[in-house]
């Protein structure tokens, strides 16, 4: 839907960044800093962008109504015979609605975002290239038994990013039906000896990988071996292959982000030395292409 929220491993991702120790051109102590949230995803319509604040960089985080509204925000679109410029909407509680409900995005296409806060006398900007669209080979795995065997295998077309020789990857697998009932063995563990919550259970990532992770066929195509420790839940559970660009692929690693994503521990005020590829902002402005698979795994 356009306009509609990121998904929640997206939410994640985005997670708002602070001020200590970060370095993206932001360094007054006495000066707003924002943080923008917006990832981009090939083929499917523009998500709604956030903006927040954060006050002086003495300012502790105390879950105060921290968003922006009033910003003007555009994202001009260049690529080949294409030069367009997308102006949002404010919707809000920091929400910005792209006025083009047509627009889906582009992928090898450039974005470049322009943000100007009401009242600030500088802009924000940001720019991503989209990793080119692939798709799994084998959408439906069928139905395995949990740790019984071998793992499914993950067969996919790879995709392509420029001047890039090999493409990062994460796997985010998402569980459809997170009920207490429904948990494996290792995931109960977390549940109840250690109080995990169902929502941070509900979705779970690899670490960033590249084609050198898989067994390449002769005419290109991916094999990825999966793991269970990634499966928490019985039942249907989607398996997302996320494209990265730069931007994203930065920020992950800058703070191992493809090692706590689903597991709910990442708040404002505790991540330290994030990189952000954002001028005069905080955060994420990025874009991944991502291929979904489904699988559906029973109890022994």
């Amino acid at each position: 839907m356009t306009g509609s929220p990121s998904p929640k491993w997206l939410v994640i991702l985005m997670v708002l960044v602070t001020v200590t120790g970060c370095d993206s051109g932001v360094n007054s102590r006495d000066e707003t800093v924002y943080v923008v949230e917006s990832v981009l995803i090939a083929g499917r319509p523009l998500l709604r962008l956030l903006l927040t604040r954060i006050g002086g960089i003495e300012e502790q985080y105390n879950g105060a109504d921290l968003s922006e509204e009033g910003a003007q925000v555009t994202v001009r679109v260049v690529g080949p015979g294409l030069d367009e410029v997308i102006r949002y909407q404010d919707a809000g509680a920091g929400y910005y609605r792209p006025g083009n409900p047509n627009h889906r995005v582009l992928s090898l296409h450039r974005y470049e975002l322009t943000v100007q806060p009401a009242g600030a006398h500088t802009s924000i900007t940001a720019m991503t290239v989209v990793p080119d669209t692939f798709r799994h080979l084998i959408v439906d795995l069928g139905t395995v038994e949990h740790e019984n065997g071998d793992p499914p295998l993950l067969h996919f077309t790879p995709s392509s990013y420029p001047e890039h020789d090999q493409n990062n990857y994460i796997v985010v697998t998402e569980a459809l039906i997170p009920t207490p009932s429904a948990l494996v063995p290792h995931a109960r563990d977390l549940y109840e000896e250690y109080d995990t919550s169902l929502e941070s259970l509900t979705y779970s990532s690899s670490p960033v990988f590249t084609e050198e992770s898989c067994d390449v066929a002769a005419n290109g195509t991916l094999t990825l071996r999966y793991w269970w420790s990634d499966i928490n839940f019985y039942g249907i559970n989607l398996i997302h292959i996320n494209a990265l660009d730069n931007n994203v692929l930065d920020f992950a690693r800058s703070y191992g982000v493809q090692q706590q994503l689903g597991i709910g521990t990442l708040v404002p005020g505790e991540m330290h030395n994030i990189q952000s590829n954002i001028q005069g902002a905080h955060g994420l402005f990025g874009s991944i292409a991502q291929a979904t698979a489904y699988v559906n795994v029973t109890s022994p």
